[in-house]
């Protein structure tokens, strides 16, 4: 069951992390065409760099602090059995 759990949870990060970062490349592009050729302002890269990797790494520690509650939850009702 544990296994399942794992796997499962492992998979939908996965895709979780794809999809993010596939989203975050497409606004970047989007953000680009519209630009132009004039040089990307600070603002421009925050919104496009930054602030995607700063949100994905606060998804990254609820997700994991999430994953480890689970699993210690679950290691707790297998060693009650």
């Amino acid at each position: 069951m544990m296994e399942r759990f794992v796997r499962v949870a492992s998979i939908g990060f996965a895709v979780f992390s794809v999809l993010f970062w596939f989203t975050v490349q497409e606004l970047a592009q989007i953000q680009a065409q519209i630009a132009g050729s004039e040089e990307s302002s600070k603002w421009d890269i925050w919104l496009t760099g930054s602030l995607p990797a700063i949100a994905y790494g606060v998804i990254c520690v609820f997700v994991f602090h999430w994953f480890a509650k689970k699993i210690i939850k679950k290691i707790g009702d297998i060693s009650n059995d």
